[in-house]
């Protein structure tokens, strides 16, 4: 897993099935025009935050939305941009690299 894998809200682009099955989709990073109407992505970009585990107002009502959702891509996703939060994305990256053993 890389920085470019992880969206704005902690969901990790290599988990989802949408980038897993379509070849042209390089994740939101990459190609943003791909969910310009993320409103988690936007909200991101406009504070200049990598990821909203940065902001001084998580968790806000935009993530809560995401995360009440209920699907285990949005419940993993929960949990990682707590341990992003706690570690710092980078430290994060490491730690659950090492787990898988990347």
């Amino acid at each position: 897993m890389n920085r470019d894998e992880i969206a704005s809200c902690g969901i990790c682009c290599a988990e989802c099935g949408n980038y897993r099955k379509n070849a042209n989709c390089q994740g939101c990073r990459v190609e943003p025009e791909m969910v310009d109407d993320c409103p988690n992505r936007s909200c991101a970009i406009e504070r200049g935050y990598y990821t909203c585990a940065e902001c001084p107002d998580f968790v806000c009502d935009l993530l809560k939305e995401v995360y009440a959702m209920q699907k285990p891509l949005c419940q993993r996703g929960w949990s990682y941009i707590q341990g992003i939060r706690e570690y710092g994305l980078d430290e994060w990256l490491k730690r659950q690299n090492e787990k898988t053993g990347q």
